[in-house]
């Protein structure tokens, strides 16, 4: 080999070397890992982070959540708390409006109970036996008392110091009975004769204990008040036929049923005590699945799927939908639709926490559930 070659395959042999290092000098750094992502559990703020460790408040996800698991009777709200008769554990409890743990609101235990008329401050209740017998109930105490028999449409005066209700000691002789919440001087106020009971005592302090209705040949059916002293006021018309109606929270509205003349759909109605403002809803439901909010112009209300047909009671099995209702404009809202979970509801017993931002209710299948309204 000529020594003209041989420096010629040396210099090549130095500039692939020469090349190899620097290639690994430029390009031999490690890749950089990409930073951990935020835990997915976690919000994302679209403000500034505070620099002090504070914790992640998560806000909640469901829309309906399940706050008592057993069968509940008559639900109700008693200031901050849930008060409640539990049907499987035969006793009285309260708790927290979200969803705390139970706590015992009476140590009294009573079976076959199914209706609790609570009192106004709910201190007491009228407790209703599946035989038909009525007790008074003194929480406080734990005493009860039977009242007398044959009673029916019981409710409580605003200031809870008496009770009124239907009392029939004669098969065909209905009396408007007054008397003391254990039954004790009781008086008659008034012979209902052919009338029905339509809405039980009004919430407003010196307001109508019952209103009644009859039903007129051809001018369809007539309401009327009845005070304390069993004289009665001005008789107005509502329109369709019905049994039931509920109160507005001041005792000046009342919501009732009214089964439409030309379809036989049961639709809800509003009138003021007055008799004006009379008109229908558009909502085919029950007053039992509705509830007045506290400026008493908005109705929130579980509204069943199907139309209601002429004989369809509360108790018949149905799925709701939930709905907001102003009374005033017409204007609806759908707050919560079959849709949107796969449980179905079938609702009663509908209340409003303080700030109406949550919206209670039991399930004809057991327990009690709150819907989001924020």
């Amino acid at each position: 080999m000529s020594r003209k070659i041989f420096f010629i395959i040396v210099i090549i042999l130095i500039l692939i070397i020469a090349g190899a290092l620097l290639y690994l000098f430029i390009f031999s750094e490690k890749t950089p890992e990409p930073p951990p992502s935020s835990p997915p559990s976690l919000p994302i703020s679209d403000t500034t982070p505070s620099t002090t460790n504070v914790p992640v408040a998560v806000p909640e996800v469901a829309k309906v959540t399940q706050v008592i698991e057993n069968r509940v009777l008559s639900f109700a709200l008693k200031g901050n708390e849930m008060i409640y008769y539990d049907q499987d554990l035969g006793a009285f409890f309260k708790m927290g409006q979200r969803g705390l743990t139970p706590e015992s609101y009476s140590a009294s235990r009573f079976s076959n109970v199914e209706e609790v008329i609570w009192s106004p401050d709910k201190s007491e209740a009228i407790m209703v036996f599946t035989d038909g017998d009525y007790y008074h109930f003194d929480i406080a105490s734990n005493q009860s008392e039977k009242l007398m028999p044959n009673i029916d449409q019981l409710s409580w005066l605003p200031d809870g110091k008496k009770i009124v209700f239907e009392w029939r000691e004669r098969e065909n002789e209905p009396r408007l009975i007054i008397s003391e919440p254990n039954g004790d001087d009781w008086e008659k106020i008034k012979d209902l004769g052919y009338a029905k009971i339509l809405l039980t005592a009004s919430p407003e302090f010196g307001g109508p204990v019952v209103y009644l209705q009859n039903y007129s040949y051809g001018a369809g059916r007539n309401i009327y008040p009845v005070y304390e002293d069993g004289s009665a006021g001005e008789v107005n018309q509502i329109e369709g036929y019905g049994e039931k109606a509920k109160w507005s929270r001041d005792g000046r509205r009342i919501l009732f049923e009214a089964v439409d003349s030309e379809d036989f759909e049961q639709y809800l109605w509003v009138v003021d005590v007055t008799g004006t403002n009379q008109y229908n809803l558009g909502v085919k439901g029950f007053i039992e699945k509705c509830v007045w909010n506290k400026t008493n112009k908005k109705l929130f209300c579980a509204v069943p799927s199907e139309a209601l047909e002429f004989g369809t009671l509360v108790t018949d099995e149905s799925i709701d939908n939930f709905w907001e209702i102003n009374t005033k404009t017409g204007e609806k809202s759908k707050l919560y639709d079959e849709s949107e979970s796969d449980t179905k509801f079938d609702a009663d017993n509908l209340w409003l926490n303080g700030n109406e931002d949550r919206l209670y209710f039991t399930d004809e299948n057991g327990g009690v559930y709150v819907l989001r309204l924020d």
